[in-house]
């Protein structure tokens, strides 16, 4: 997609890249076509060692010059210190690498019967209410798919919608506070349909608490296994029952 973009230049602009369509303005506001404008303005005439020296900072020389390893990788602390970022801007962007490794580690470490509270949409089966675009839902998860990018899993609901076909409300399995202290009230696992959520909406602040209960966690796969609402291979793919 991208080399119906933008085209690489020849001979002595191979460093450059050039544009093959017109730009779609509408994808920027005001003031981020202004700073570009000004960039522009102040950069397009210059010459390639004076934009170097303007754009490569003591931390590319670092991570080009004084790395052995092989890997040429820059610190995102060292670049917003070679931009002069002030001490609170650094302390920022060092908490978010933080958040983020920490994400990392989590959904590393997602195992079944962990309990994750997430914003579900309608792509994940969720209908939200009051005119929002996601519900907040617990997740229980069952299984992963074999590229370990999807999970699947059971949602926890405060009551039961009798309106429903019974064919998902025999389904809803009541649980207490005291098998699952993460609950802030007795309420009912959905076991007439297994939600597929993708794991990069997992993350170490969405994690609220692991079901211990063996006993629970069989119930649980025992009941989803006989929904009418689940099919078979789905199972098999998320590892919830054997191949």
């Amino acid at each position: 997609m991208i080399n119906q973009a933008i085209v690489k230049g020849n001979d002595d602009a191979y460093f450059m890249w050039s544009a093959k369509r017109q730009a779609n303005l509408d994808y920027l506001s005001k003031s981020e076509i202004e700073e570009l404008d000004k960039a522009i303005a102040e950069n397009a005439y210059l010459p390639y060692n004076t934009l170097r020296q303007k754009s490569h900072g003591e931390e590319w020389y670092r991570a080009f010059h004084s790395n052995n390893s092989g890997r040429k990788i820059m610190d995102v602390i060292g670049m917003a210190k070679d931009a002069s970022a002030p001490d609170s801007v650094i302390e920022y962007i060092r908490e978010e690498l933080e958040i983020e490794q920490a994400d990392i580690l989590a959904r590393a470490s997602i195992g079944i019967g962990d309990v994750h509270i997430l914003p579900l949409t309608p792509k994940e089966g969720i209908t939200p209410k009051g005119g929002q675009s996601a519900r907040n839902k617990y997740l229980i998860v069952l299984g992963f798919d074999n590229d370990g990018n999807m999970i699947g899993g059971v949602v926890v609901n405060s009551n039961i919608n009798h309106n429903l076909p019974s064919s998902i409300t025999d389904f809803m399995m009541p649980v207490t506070v005291s098998q699952c202290p993460f609950l802030a009230y007795d309420s009912f696992i959905n076991c007439s349909h297994l939600i597929v959520v993708r794991k990069d909406k997992f993350n170490s602040r969405t994690f609220v608490g692991k079901i211990e209960n063996d006993e629970l966690m069989s119930m649980i796969i025992g009941t989803i296994t006989e929904s009418p609402h689940v099919n078979k291979q789905q199972l098999k793919e998320y590892g919830i029952v054997k191949a």
